[in-house]
């Protein structure tokens, strides 16, 4: 039986997550039902060549790290952006390598290697056969068709660094965040492109925040955005949108990052201006109601880095890069806020792909 199902947001979501735990109460592992594994994407340091993939049973913690270069005997790149399941396959984008690996999630093994020449791949979405990824140089959208693993089309847009993608009908959306100039000043967007997916090409680009970086749908019609400011004066927001009659509200809650449950969303805010700041929090996704969770266990972060909901129960799962000055860390957390296991990565640990 999948436990998730029966899960009830709202009112209920939040009296759970209120329930206060002991500061190192670490629970029993629980019967997995239908729970599922994980592959976990470790960004590595920049110009360090050390992208890793890391598989772990999202149950009881129990991680196999670098498991791509055990694998492939070959190093999996250089800044690991992002990773999608699709298909049956898993996709990873690496950054400043310029390449799309395409990976047998059974196996760890690389399918295919895609070049992406000097295009800069950030994130990825998939739709209708196809896999998209948004790219710094230019800015734009690239097509890759998930059958001949060949870039088909490219989408030029009229903002500044695309960032995160989220497709809502036949609609892609596109985060445009920021640019740097040649003397080195960042100039920032607050823009979504509309991409229509049947002719591939920009429709319209709507004000949605400062620096948007992470999207992703909360409802059949409606979009939470994560925007990041600009680290000085004007602080994060999450902002919801709603693509049918662009509508945007301004939720006022600060986020680095954000991931999706089921009738809920959860928030992690790390501010690195003045003292560091750690905290987490609980929105309901019909009246966008925070609540505070992870009290207990805020301390415990240096650098919380990622953020995931385990879809066949629930738990929420926060990566740690401790700085990128040692391996990082990843956390399971209970609807209750009980930390449930915690295990070492490598470095950078970032976007997690549930696999079942």
């Amino acid at each position: 039986m999948n436990r998730f199902r029966f899960f009830l947001p709202g009112v209920l979501l939040l009296t759970l997550m209120l329930t206060a735990c002991e500061y190192d109460d670490v629970v029993e592992n629980r019967p997995a039902a239908e729970l599922l594994n994980a592959w976990l994407l470790n960004e590595g340091l920049w110009n360090g060549n050390n992208a890793e993939l890391s598989h772990f049973n999202a149950d009881n913690g129990l991680i196999e790290n670098d498991v791509f270069a055990r694998s492939n005997e070959r190093r999996l790149g250089d800044t690991g952006q992002d990773i999608l399941l699709y298909g049956g396959k898993l996709y990873v984008s690496v950054f400043a390598s310029g390449t799309i690996e395409v990976v047998n999630p059974a196996t760890g093994v690389s399918i295919r290697q895609i070049g992406m020449g000097d295009r800069q791949p950030r994130y990825m979405a998939a739709h209708g056969g196809k896999i998209y990824v948004s790219c710094y140089t230019p800015h734009s959208v690239v097509r890759i068709d998930t059958a001949t693993f060949e870039i088909e089309a490219t989408c030029r847009l009229s903002g500044l660094r695309p960032e995160g993608m989220c497709v809502v009908g036949n609609n892609l959306y596109v985060c445009n965040s920021f640019d740097q100039r040649g003397n080195g000043s960042i100039v920032y967007d607050s823009t979504l492109s509309i991409v229509d997916l049947t002719t591939f090409e920009e429709t319209e680009r709507l004000s949605i925040g400062l620096n948007p970086n992470h999207i992703d749908s909360v409802s059949p019609t409606r979009l939470a955005v994560c925007c990041w400011g600009d680290y000085e004066g004007a602080p994060s927001d999450i902002v919801v949108f709603d693509v049918g009659t662009h509508q945007r509200v301004s939720t006022g809650i600060a986020a680095t990052g954000i991931a999706v449950g089921s009738g809920f969303f959860v928030a992690f805010y790390q501010s690195y201006t003045g003292s560091s700041q750690t905290s987490f929090c609980a929105i309901d996704a019909a009246t966008l109601t925070a609540t505070p969770i992870f009290e207990h266990h805020a301390s415990r972060f240096v650098s919380p880095y990622g953020i995931a909901v385990n879809p066949a129960n629930g738990d929420i799962l926060v990566t740690d890069s401790q700085n990128y000055r040692a391996n990082g860390d990843i956390y399971c957390f209970a609807l209750d806020g009980t930390l449930r296991w915690k295990a070492e990565t490598t470095m950078g640990p970032s976007r997690i792909c549930f696999v079942k």
